[in-house]
C-alpha cells in the first residue's frame, strides 16, 4: 500500500531492515495506520505492518528467528470485521531501537482482502480527525500530558466513531 509514500517517512535504517526482513520471510509487507497519514510522528509512532500467509505459525517462527524474539512476545488476535467476519491472527511489537518501532500483524491470506479494506478505510480521514489525532499524539508523545490508556481509547474512538462508524472495532489482543 502506498509504498512510495511510506518510504519517504521511513529512516534509511528502517527501510533496509524491513526490506531485508520481508525478503527473509519471503512475504510482502502491507503498511497501514499513521505511516500512511499526516499524524505519523517519526521516532514516536510505530510502523504498522500486515503480513498475510497460508501458514501463520511458520511465518511467526521465521519472523521471531530474524528479530531474535521468543514466542512469549507473540500475542493472539481476534478481530470481528465490519461485515461480521471473525479473523484470527498474531501481533508482535518489535523495537529495533529508540527511533524504529514496528508492529507486525500476521493473518491467514483468507482474511487479506477484508482486512486491507478495513485498513484502507482509515487512510484518508476528515481534516478534523487528522488534526485531533495530531494534537493527541503531541500531547502523548512530546509532552506526556495524557496517560497511555486515555491515549489509546481516544485514538480508537477517533478512528471509529469519529469517522462515522456506528460502533468501535471489536478487537481482542491476548
Amino acid at each position: 500500500m502506498e509504498m512510495k509514500h511510506v518510504e519517504q517517512k521511513l529512516s534509511i535504517k528502517s527501510k533496509l531492515f524491513l526490506t531485508t526482513l520481508s525478503n527473509y520471510i519471503d512475504i510482502p509487507f502491507y503498511y497501514f495506520g499513521s505511516i500512511l497519514r499526516p499524524d505519523y510522528i517519526p521516532g514516536s509512532s510505530d510502523v504498522d505492518i500486515d503480513i498475510f500467509t497460508d501458514n501463520e505459525y511458520s511465518t511467526v517462527s521465521k519472523l521471531l528467528n530474524y528479530i531474535k524474539y521468543s514466542r512469549k512476545n507473540v500475542k493472539n488476535v481476534v478481530w470481528v470485521l465490519a461485515d461480521g467476519t471473525t479473523s484470527y491472527g498474531y501481533k508482535i511489537n518489535h523495537v529495533l531501537d529508540s527511533e524504529n518501532m514496528f508492529e507486525y500483524s500476521i493473518y491467514n491470506t483468507r482474511f487479506k482482502d477484508k482486512i486491507l479494506a478495513e485498513h484502507r478505510g482509515k487512510i484518508v480521514l476528515p481534516i478534523y480527525i487528522t488534526v485531533c489525532l495530531q494534537l493527541l499524539k503531541i500531547l502523548f508523545y512530546k509532552f506526556n500530558l495524557i496517560y497511555g490508556k486515555t491515549y489509546s481509547e481516544t485514538k480508537r474512538y477517533l478512528l471509529s466513531r469519529g469517522i462515522g462508524q456506528t460502533t468501535e472495532d471489536k478487537f481482542l489482543v491476548y
